[in-house]
Protein backbone atom coordinates (compact mmCIF):
# COMPACT_ATOMS: atom_id res chain seq x y z
CA UNK A 1 0.00 0.00 0.00
CA UNK A 2 2.75 2.35 0.82
CA UNK A 3 4.14 2.08 -3.01
CA UNK A 4 0.58 3.41 -4.56
CA UNK A 5 0.44 5.84 -2.26
CA UNK A 6 4.09 7.23 -3.17
CA UNK A 7 2.97 6.81 -6.84
CA UNK A 8 0.21 8.30 -6.75
CA UNK A 9 1.53 11.12 -4.49
CA UNK A 10 3.94 11.55 -7.39
CA UNK A 11 1.01 10.95 -10.24
CA UNK A 12 -0.49 13.96 -8.80
CA UNK A 13 2.62 16.50 -8.13
CA UNK A 14 5.12 16.09 -10.64
CA UNK A 15 2.16 18.17 -13.29
CA UNK A 16 1.95 20.71 -10.67
CA UNK A 17 5.95 20.93 -10.24
CA UNK A 18 5.68 21.64 -14.05
CA UNK A 19 3.22 23.74 -14.48
CA UNK A 20 4.57 25.96 -11.46
CA UNK A 21 7.80 25.63 -13.30
CA UNK A 22 6.61 26.89 -16.53
CA UNK A 23 4.92 29.99 -14.38
CA UNK A 24 8.07 30.72 -12.43
CA UNK A 25 9.67 30.92 -16.26
CA UNK A 26 7.05 33.11 -17.92
CA UNK A 27 7.58 35.68 -15.00
CA UNK A 28 11.07 35.73 -15.47
CA UNK A 29 10.84 36.45 -19.42
CA UNK A 30 8.09 39.00 -18.47
CA UNK A 31 8.52 43.08 -18.35
CA UNK A 32 9.31 44.51 -14.62
CA UNK A 33 6.29 46.29 -13.43
CA UNK A 34 5.57 50.23 -13.26
CA UNK A 35 3.16 52.43 -14.56
CA UNK A 36 1.89 51.28 -18.36
CA UNK A 37 2.97 52.53 -21.32
CA UNK A 38 1.95 56.07 -22.43
CA UNK A 39 -0.70 56.36 -25.01
CA UNK A 40 0.47 56.84 -28.76
CA UNK A 41 -0.07 59.78 -30.60
CA UNK A 42 0.04 60.01 -34.55
CA UNK A 43 -0.31 63.73 -34.60
CA UNK A 44 1.63 66.27 -32.65
CA UNK A 45 -0.51 67.32 -30.10
CA UNK A 46 -3.15 64.93 -30.47
CA UNK A 47 -4.03 64.32 -26.92
CA UNK A 48 -4.08 68.02 -26.22
CA UNK A 49 -6.69 68.01 -28.88
CA UNK A 50 -8.79 65.64 -27.44
CA UNK A 51 -8.27 66.46 -24.09
CA UNK A 52 -9.93 70.24 -24.83
CA UNK A 53 -12.66 68.89 -26.99
CA UNK A 54 -13.37 66.55 -24.47
CA UNK A 55 -13.86 69.52 -21.85
CA UNK A 56 -15.94 71.56 -24.08
CA UNK A 57 -18.41 68.49 -24.78
CA UNK A 58 -18.68 67.95 -21.25
CA UNK A 59 -19.24 71.66 -19.89
CA UNK A 60 -21.47 73.11 -23.60
CA UNK A 61 -24.53 70.84 -22.72
CA UNK A 62 -24.95 72.01 -19.07
CA UNK A 63 -23.61 75.63 -19.48
CA UNK A 64 -25.06 76.84 -22.95
CA UNK A 65 -27.90 74.36 -23.37
CA UNK A 66 -29.44 76.53 -26.24
CA UNK A 67 -26.35 76.97 -28.15
CA UNK A 68 -24.18 74.20 -27.74
CA UNK A 69 -24.35 71.59 -30.46
CA UNK A 70 -21.07 69.82 -30.98
CA UNK A 71 -17.50 69.28 -31.48
CA UNK A 72 -14.97 67.94 -33.98
CA UNK A 73 -11.97 67.14 -33.51
CA UNK A 74 -8.89 67.76 -36.51
CA UNK A 75 -5.96 66.14 -35.31
CA UNK A 76 -3.51 67.43 -38.38
CA UNK A 77 -4.55 70.75 -37.89
CA UNK A 78 -4.22 70.59 -33.96
CA UNK A 79 -7.90 72.09 -33.68
CA UNK A 80 -11.41 71.40 -32.98
CA UNK A 81 -14.38 72.49 -34.67
CA UNK A 82 -17.23 73.73 -32.27
CA UNK A 83 -20.78 74.00 -33.49
CA UNK A 84 -22.96 76.53 -32.02
CA UNK A 85 -26.52 78.47 -32.66
CA UNK A 86 -25.48 82.23 -33.18
CA UNK A 87 -26.93 84.53 -30.53
CA UNK A 88 -25.08 84.10 -27.28
CA UNK A 89 -21.61 84.95 -26.43
CA UNK A 90 -19.63 81.46 -25.95
CA UNK A 91 -16.94 81.85 -27.93
CA UNK A 92 -14.17 83.53 -25.34
CA UNK A 93 -15.37 80.62 -22.86
CA UNK A 94 -15.16 77.95 -25.40
CA UNK A 95 -11.40 79.15 -26.36
CA UNK A 96 -10.05 79.69 -22.62
CA UNK A 97 -11.37 75.94 -22.19
CA UNK A 98 -9.47 74.87 -25.04
CA UNK A 99 -6.31 76.01 -23.60
CA UNK A 100 -3.39 76.72 -26.92
CA UNK A 101 -5.88 74.19 -29.20
CA UNK A 102 -7.01 76.10 -32.44
CA UNK A 103 -10.73 76.61 -32.05
CA UNK A 104 -12.56 77.28 -35.15
CA UNK A 105 -16.73 77.69 -35.03
CA UNK A 106 -19.86 76.75 -37.42
CA UNK A 107 -22.91 77.98 -36.97
CA UNK A 108 -26.06 75.81 -36.40
CA UNK A 109 -29.40 75.27 -36.12
CA UNK A 110 -29.96 73.39 -33.16
CA UNK A 111 -28.51 72.56 -30.25
CA UNK A 112 -26.83 69.32 -28.92
CA UNK A 113 -29.83 69.13 -26.28
CA UNK A 114 -33.09 68.65 -28.76
CA UNK A 115 -31.01 67.30 -31.04
CA UNK A 116 -29.83 64.08 -28.48
CA UNK A 117 -33.79 63.85 -27.12
CA UNK A 118 -34.46 63.64 -31.22
CA UNK A 119 -32.14 61.06 -31.07
CA UNK A 120 -33.66 59.29 -28.12
CA UNK A 121 -37.27 58.93 -29.96
CA UNK A 122 -35.89 58.15 -33.42
CA UNK A 123 -33.75 55.07 -31.90
CA UNK A 124 -37.15 54.07 -29.97
CA UNK A 125 -38.99 53.49 -32.93
CA UNK A 126 -36.42 51.78 -34.76
CA UNK A 127 -38.50 48.28 -34.23
CA UNK A 128 -41.43 50.30 -35.24
CA UNK A 129 -40.35 51.22 -38.66
CA UNK A 130 -39.06 47.80 -38.87
CA UNK A 131 -42.82 46.46 -38.83
CA UNK A 132 -43.93 48.89 -41.31
CA UNK A 133 -40.86 47.62 -43.86
CA UNK A 134 -38.33 50.73 -42.91
CA UNK A 135 -34.73 48.95 -42.41
CA UNK A 136 -33.30 51.90 -40.18
CA UNK A 137 -29.62 50.88 -40.23
CA UNK A 138 -27.75 53.80 -38.21
CA UNK A 139 -29.22 56.84 -36.24
CA UNK A 140 -26.42 59.51 -35.37
CA UNK A 141 -26.65 63.49 -35.04
CA UNK A 142 -25.52 65.47 -37.54
CA UNK A 143 -24.23 68.31 -35.30
CA UNK A 144 -26.29 71.33 -34.88
CA UNK A 145 -28.30 70.61 -38.05
CA UNK A 146 -30.77 67.42 -37.55
CA UNK A 147 -30.88 63.85 -37.01
CA UNK A 148 -28.95 60.93 -39.38
CA UNK A 149 -31.43 58.36 -40.33
CA UNK A 150 -29.57 55.66 -42.32
CA UNK A 151 -32.55 53.46 -44.01
CA UNK A 152 -32.19 50.80 -46.56
CA UNK A 153 -34.28 52.49 -49.48
CA UNK A 154 -34.07 56.57 -48.77
CA UNK A 155 -35.17 57.80 -52.48
CA UNK A 156 -38.60 55.28 -51.35
CA UNK A 157 -38.80 55.75 -47.33
CA UNK A 158 -37.61 59.22 -47.13
CA UNK A 159 -40.96 61.01 -47.07
CA UNK A 160 -42.88 58.48 -45.07
CA UNK A 161 -39.83 59.05 -42.23
CA UNK A 162 -39.74 62.88 -43.11
CA UNK A 163 -43.64 62.96 -42.55
CA UNK A 164 -43.79 60.73 -38.99
CA UNK A 165 -41.26 63.49 -37.46
CA UNK A 166 -43.08 67.05 -38.22
CA UNK A 167 -41.47 68.43 -35.19
CA UNK A 168 -37.70 67.22 -35.63
CA UNK A 169 -35.00 67.94 -38.60
CA UNK A 170 -34.46 64.36 -39.93
CA UNK A 171 -31.92 63.43 -42.86
CA UNK A 172 -32.69 60.67 -44.45
CA UNK A 173 -29.57 58.85 -46.46
CA UNK A 174 -28.30 55.28 -47.76
CA UNK A 175 -27.72 53.21 -44.85
CA UNK A 176 -25.72 49.71 -44.46
CA UNK A 177 -25.66 47.14 -42.38
CA UNK A 178 -22.85 47.35 -39.78
CA UNK A 179 -20.14 44.21 -40.80
CA UNK A 180 -18.33 43.13 -37.54
CA UNK A 181 -14.49 43.00 -37.97
CA UNK A 182 -13.27 39.91 -36.68
CA UNK A 183 -9.39 39.11 -35.49
CA UNK A 184 -8.99 36.50 -38.50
Amino acid sequence: MGATVRHATTVLVIPLLLATAACATAAARAEPGGPPAPAVSYWTGQEEVMDAAGRVDEIGPKRWPDQYAGVATDFPGRAMTVYRVPGGDIDADVRALAGGVTVRFVDAMVPATTINRWLDRVRADTDWWAERGVIVWSVWPQFGDCVGLGVDRPAEQSAEVIGHYPDMRVCVEQGYEAVPLTAD
